[in-house]
């Protein structure tokens, strides 16, 4: 089980995209900083879901850029929630 961690935004990067091949069923995505610019790329936000189910957003990284996540398939966590998820996983994978 592995932790995706992104933080480039989806405007500027195609990491999310290009990764999404490397992402199992059993894995998680967390997008924090500029990646969660992806919840305005609803395409991109169901790619990510139809690979996995477990898609997070951190709420502060949302609310400083004045985001609000309409996709009830994913998650809004705090910083601590977030700890927890990497306890959780096996591996942290971040890709920049």
């Amino acid at each position: 089980m592995i932790l995706h961690k992104f933080t480039g935004s989806p405007f500027t990067s195609t990491q999310i995209a290009d990764a999404l091949d490397k992402i199992s069923t059993q894995d998680s995505v967390i997008l924090t900083l500029e990646a969660v610019y992806a919840c305005l790329q609803p395409e991109l936000l169901n790619s990510i879901l139809n690979t996995t189910s477990k898609l997070y957003f951190i709420a502060d990284d949302l609310v400083a850029r004045g985001l609000i996540l309409t996709n009830e398939r994913a998650y809004v966590i705090d910083y601590h929630q977030f700890v927890s998820l990497v306890e959780q996983h096996h591996n942290v994978m971040s890709w920049q």
